[in-house]
């Protein structure tokens, strides 16, 4: 079997070898799901290609309205062949309908159609004669030796009943539905002959944009490796690589738990930074706080970011929370570690994430996705998250469990002065300070008690 790229930002890459050529995809959905979107998007391709392709659209709008509002769609090519065919004339004699259709495409020879949307003709006939028709309309779109994508405007629960999915090659259903403040799409594959794993069927968001659509599918973990404990990474902070014995074993996800302002960010851009210093590659993702807010805090500690910013070293990822959507998130994130090998990463923070998204157990899920993709790819990350006031002993993190080692920052009020202290909760495989040490931040970044007496503080060690 010979297959097609579809044109169809990351649609392959879920299919694993395109769409089989020649077929029949059935593009199924309700009003204003991108059905649409979809088929000019692929006739659009194989049209900058040299390829001749056609649209065939049902409707009672002239063809020169139509082409003023199909210009309106970011990837439209004018080099689209558009044979209208009236809406009324096809619902009630089909059948010239679809001869009329034929001596166009006859013309033209295309290797892509799309007939947008099927589901009117016929509409007004009885239910067994209009599978007698759809199985001669099945019989011509053979005929054609293209791939041919029918539009059908039906709801999910129609989809199996319709007499286009028997006929069809591949089934695509698009949805879509308003969660918050975002508008989330789905596509759903229910069938698609031809496609060798059947893993690769089943429900993906997709986004509309500037650039068409793109199809998200879910992080590739193979196989989560444990951290390598003979190999350490320097957090950058002396202190703390004492109490760790010898610094983080490589591998490791690391959740920093503290309340407001008891420096998480500060410790894990020294982290970050430290990194960098030693030629690694790093990640910063960010919610709250902009790259360019990160870079003028950490240059207030004498860490210059914007050298390695420039040198394409130091990559960002900024989200809004409210704007969050973790497929194309996860997309993201996904391409620049595997395009950087990136070394170090900094999430910041689990908590603004969780306030982005609506479903508290989707946000773990995702956090605890994160943390497999980043061990699976030979990545150290940090994470940070926010933790009760006042608690010192343990982090109140509703996350730590995905965490190889979690971190707690806190304060202590000690002669009527606010003072931070940090204690290490959890160091897998590894023996480690459990002490609960005083800390500063300090104009070179976060220094960590050499020892202590009653939390007097004798020595501070970068």
């Amino acid at each position: 079997m010979q297959y097609s790229p579809s044109g169809i930002t990351g649609l392959d890459e879920i299919l694993g070898n395109g769409l089989p050529a020649p077929s029949t995809i059935f593009v199924a959905g309700t009003a204003g799901t991108g059905k649409t979107a979809f088929v000019l998007q692929a006739l659009s391709y194989a049209a900058k290609k040299g390829e001749a392709v056609a649209y065939i659209p049902i409707t009672s709008q002239s063809e020169e309205r139509l082409r003023l509002f199909l210009s309106t769609y970011p990837v439209f090519d004018e080099k689209i062949h558009i044979h209208t065919v009236d809406r009324s004339s096809a619902e009630k004699d089909p059948l010239t309908a679809l001869l009329d259709i034929g001596n166009s495409l006859a013309q033209i020879n295309p290797t892509r159609i799309a007939i947008d949307p099927i589901t009117p003709l016929g509409f007004g006939f009885p239910e067994l004669e209009k599978r007698r028709f759809m199985y001669s309309v099945d019989s011509m779109l053979h005929e054609w030796k293209a791939i041919t994508f029918v539009v059908g405007e039906l709801v999910r629960d129609e989809v199996h009943g319709s007499v286009i999915s028997h006929i069809a090659d591949g089934i695509l259903y698009l949805s879509r539905e308003v969660a918050g403040l975002r508008t989330v799409r789905r596509m759903e594959i229910l069938k698609m002959r031809g496609v060798p794993r059947a893993e690769n069927t089943g429900v993906f968001q997709f986004k509309l944009g500037s650039g068409g659509m793109t199809v998200f599918q879910e992080l590739k973990v193979a196989g989560v490796p444990a951290p390598m404990l003979d190999t350490r990474m320097s957090t950058g902070i002396e202190g703390l690589d004492r109490m760790t014995g010898g610094g983080i074993p490589q591998g490791t996800t690391m959740l920093v738990c503290g309340s407001t302002g008891t420096g998480k960010t500060v410790l894990g851009m020294q982290f970050i930074y430290t990194g960098l210093r030693k030629g690694e590659n790093c990640l910063v993702v960010s919610f709250e706080e902009r790259p360019d807010q990160l870079i003028a805090e950490a240059k207030a500690f004498g860490w210059d970011l914007d050298t390695y910013l420039k040198g394409g070293q130091l990559q960002f990822i900024y989200t809004k929370p409210e704007t969050l959507d973790t497929d194309d998130h996860a997309s993201a994130i996904a391409s620049i570690i595997e395009g950087k090998q990136i070394k170090r990463v900094m999430f910041d923070s689990i908590t603004d994430l969780e306030a982005g998204l609506s479903d508290a157990i989707a946000a773990r899920g995702y956090v605890q996705k994160l943390g497999e993709y980043f061990k699976s790819r030979g990545a150290t990350c940090l994470f940070t998250a926010d933790s009760a006031a006042g608690d010192s002993a343990r982090p109140s993190c509703r996350v730590s469990f995905i965490a190889d080692a979690v971190i707690n920052l806190g304060y202590r009020d000690i002669d009527m002065e606010l003072r931070r202290t940090i204690s290490i909760v959890k160091l897998r495989g590894c023996d480690f300070d459990r002490k609960t040490r005083e800390f500063a931040i300090t104009a070179r970044g976060i220094e960590i008690a050499a020892r202590e007496k009653r939390f007097g503080i004798q020595k501070f060690l970068m």
